[in-house]
């Protein structure tokens, strides 16, 4: 009897999180040996298909909407082979072009493919635009019956600035009795320390911990 193939469905869209979102669900199908569906809904409206891109929002007909997803997600694909292990492979893929309400869709195909992973990816909102526009991410783990691993955005790293020629020279030259130069002088300030005696037992608030056979 042939086994059936196991899936992992993943939800992408055209815009930055793409990139992220595919790279961590073909990572996550081949880390588990499941072929990825991929998935993209679009808007629809009488005439046709309306795709979100980064250089705006396109209305196309279906078949234009279906070749030029194809394009960008081939695309993004052959950029991941180049970085891909080279002892493993890019799992099998099939993409769906399908219009409707996100949700609604991935569900839907979750349960017709019985996909035992979907993934999908979350730009991070707050506040008043995530009220308004909600969130697929959370929609979809609630609808879907099994495993949801969401993507984040790349979250914006603080760039580090290199330490202060005049204050590395100060504490070298004090051997680290003085931190600061003149202009970072306001970053000294005096820090209180505080000890516990070590007759802890005599204090009316000592925690109640025992080492594991200890005399209490």
């Amino acid at each position: 009897m042939t086994q059936p193939i196991r899936t992992a469905l993943v939800a992408i869209d055209l815009k930055e999180l793409m990139p992220r979102v595919l790279s961590e669900g073909l990572r996550a199908a081949q880390r588990y040996g499941l072929a990825a569906h991929l998935v993209h809904v679009a808007r629809g409206h009488m005439d046709g298909v309306i795709l979100d891109l980064p250089e705006g929002s396109q209305s196309l007909n279906r078949e234009e909407a279906v070749s030029r997803v194809r394009s960008v997600v081939e695309g993004e694909i052959e950029r991941l082979r180049g970085a891909w292990p080279s002892e493993e492979s890019i799992p099998p893929c099939a993409l769906h072009v399908m219009v409707g309400e996100p949700t609604e869709v991935i569900r839907e195909l979750e349960a017709d493919l019985e996909a035992e992973l979907v993934v999908v990816g979350t730009h991070g909102r707050k506040g008043l635009s995530r009220l308004l526009l909600g969130s697929v991410a959370e929609h979809v783990i609630r609808a879907c019956s099994v495993p949801v691993l969401v993507v984040h955005n790349a979250p914006d790293v603080p760039k580090i600035e290199p330490a202060c020629p005049d204050c590395l020279s100060i504490r070298q030259a004090s051997g680290f009795q003085k931190l600061w130069c003149a202009n970072h002088q306001r970053h000294d300030r005096p820090h209180a320390y505080h000890f516990v005696g070590r007759n802890v037992r005599q204090h009316p608030n000592h925690p109640l911990v025992f080492p594991m056979g200890a005399q209490r």
